[in-house]
């Protein structure tokens, strides 16, 4: 598609193909479609290949090094770091909003097919007979990982937007260090 950059959703990756000489002939829907398409990938649920992947890249962006150089770079890198957390935050969070809702629905349907269509026969249980319904289980952990993942990318967020207090700290110690008094 031109909009994925290493499994990524890339914004300027799809400005440049928009702006290529070849768009005017592609009829805007179809680019419009493209772009949505790009967006509903970028909200995927977070599998547990995809989350390990993700723990080592947090691994990388929250390392700190000993040497000036190191966090002279780190310094620069810090909000390029943090708004790439914040995009993984927001699509987290809206996984979550989504996976809840599915989950409502799903229970609002066992609910009716126990209770209104009567193809069980558990009395006043029909919330425990819901919530044991297998696909019910499946989706609540599923929601359960999801909000697992999200607290993860949560913390590291936090300890990104913290960074700079370490790197001014670092930067202090440094600074006696070399000082004679």
């Amino acid at each position: 598609m031109g909009f994925f950059k290493n499994g990524n959703f890339s914004e300027n990756s799809f400005l440049r193909s928009s702006r290529s000489e070849n768009f005017h002939s592609v009829p805007l829907v179809s680019s419009i479609n493209y772009y949505i398409l790009a967006i509903k990938e970028k909200f995927m649920a977070l599998t547990l290949d995809k989350f390990k992947q993700l723990k080592a890249a947090a691994e990388v962006d929250v390392a700190m090094t000993d040497s000036m150089e190191g966090i002279a770079k780190k310094n620069l890198e810090l909000p390029t770091l943090i708004q790439k957390w914040t995009r993984y935050y927001t699509s987290q969070k809206y996984t979550i909003a989504t996976q809840e809702i599915d989950l409502e629905e799903l229970y609002g349907n066992l609910y009716a097919d126990i209770k209104v269509n009567g193809n069980y026969d558990w009395g006043n249980k029909v919330d425990t007979q819901v919530k044991s319904d297998k696909k019910y289980i499946a989706a609540a952990r599923e929601l359960a990982a999801q909000k697992y993942y999200y607290d993860f990318i949560c913390e590291t967020l936090a300890n990104l937007k913290q960074m700079h207090y370490t790197i001014k700290n670092y930067l202090e110690y440094k600074k006696i260090q070399t000082t004679n008094f």
